[in-house]
């Protein structure tokens, strides 16, 4: 896992999504709520096969964020600064 828990880790996940069966995608909205330690100033989360449109923080400010290359096992790492 690309994850550094002791950083920053979700403690809740509210997900929409909306299914496509026969293009075989999903569009779909997830809103994390984090803990954070005080110096923390990213948050890295896993990810696999994603395309993210845009990523926020507070709801609406637009946050800097970057994956990071793919890696065969763990996928890609998405790293969202604080």
């Amino acid at each position: 896992s690309f994850s550094e828990p002791n950083q920053a880790r979700v403690t809740h996940l509210q997900w929409n999504a909306v299914i496509d069966f026969d293009s075989k995608t999903i569009h779909a909205k997830a809103t994390w709520r984090i803990e954070t330690a005080d110096d923390a100033d990213i948050l890295l989360l896993d990810t696999k096969d994603l395309i993210i449109e845009r990523v926020t923080l507070n709801g609406n400010t637009p946050a800097e964020y970057k994956l990071s290359e793919n890696d065969s096992i763990l996928g890609q790492a998405l790293a969202i600064l604080l």
